[in-house]
């Protein structure tokens, strides 16, 4: 039964599951800054997180029935290879969970079920695809992204950040900020996810060749720049004394957690765990350093530093010790 455990464990990559959550609150931070919607612990918010994890959980045990014949020859140790759990029990789980997800994100709202629906798709195409097709990893990045489409949906169901848009339109400097903060921050967690991808298509080789440590590099510390929009688009425009040095600490968690566990001499896997538990750093650039900004330029928002990605780091570190996260 231990033994069992474990391997359930592992199949759900239950140290990844902390980063999940702080996507999606980190999607609700976004629209929360624009529309001041409540992120408050009410039956929409839990049943959202809940309903991204199943849809997490679900793609792992769906990308374990599907590579069970690679996992044969390559991780002989996972649960179907080893005999311990029957394949079919595999899709089933990961059927129920992932339409239990649906059933909660429809109970949210239509356009909730809409992103789930759309994260979903890209979960079942990585899966069939990342063996094969080098570009798949794109595809993961987008599974990501998606969640924080996900939280801004949650606390924003009928999507009045849209309107919010609309109103701003004649101000062109407000409206493209308002976009770039929404847009941006995909287009960075795609990276770094891919950036991870990349470096876990070598996890069976002892040494990385310094390109591809390169490659992964620029992919990897690409939301240094988009998740600090608030900072930068407000650095160039105003003067702030001091206070731009406090919002620069937002970078340097990301930055030397990135940079240590690419370059320090370990195997390729240790470094990938690394890595997914530094997902929640990034999540941190943008809660720092717009929180910051916010307090110091517009006299509004919480000027405190959340604890909430660190917490989750240190969670995602302990249950790693449980668990691989690959």
């Amino acid at each position: 039964m231990g033994a069992m455990i474990r391997a359930l464990c592992a199949t759900a990559r239950i140290a990844n599951v902390p980063s999940v959550i702080v996507n999606v609150l980190t999607g609700m931070l976004m629209i929360h800054w624009w529309t001041e919607a409540s992120m408050s612990v009410e039956p929409p918010v839990v049943i959202g997180l809940v309903s991204a994890c199943l849809l997490y959980l679900s793609g792992n045990f769906l990308n374990d029935w599907y590579d069970r014949e690679w996992d044969r020859e390559h991780r002989p140790e996972r649960a179907i290879p080893s005999g311990l759990i029957r394949p079919r029990s595999y899709l089933l789980t990961a059927i129920v969970m992932m339409s239990s997800g649906a059933m909660m994100a429809w109970w949210i709202h239509a356009s909730v079920l809409a992103v789930y629906l759309a994260i979903g798709i890209l979960v079942v195409s990585y899966t069939l695809c990342h063996k094969r097709h080098a570009w798949s990893i794109w595809l993961m990045g987008g599974c990501r992204a998606g969640l924080y489409v996900m939280g801004m949906m949650i606390l924003s169901p009928n999507l009045h950040v849209l309107s919010l848009l609309s109103k701003s339109a004649e101000n062109l400097w407000a409206s493209s900020l308002m976009v770039a903060c929404v847009l941006l921050p995909m287009v960075g967690m795609t990276c770094y996810i891919a950036g991870i991808s990349l470096l876990a298509r070598y996890e069976s080789r002892a040494v990385l060749q310094p390109v591809v440590k390169w490659w992964a590099m620029a992919l990897l510390l690409m939301p240094l720049a988009t998740h600090s929009t608030f900072f930068f688009s407000f650095l160039m425009t105003m003067g702030w004394e001091n206070w731009e040095k406090m919002a620069w600490c937002g970078l340097l968690p990301l930055l030397f957690w990135t940079v240590r566990a690419v370059w320090q001499p370990c195997a390729v896997s240790g470094k990938v765990g690394r890595l997914l538990a530094g997902i929640v750093l990034v999540d941190g650039v943008y809660w720092w350093t717009s929180a910051i900004t916010l307090h110091v330029v517009m006299g509004g928002g919480q000027a405190n530093f959340s604890m909430i990605p660190l917490v989750a780091l240190a969670a995602a570190l302990l249950l790693q010790k449980v668990a691989p996260a690959t």
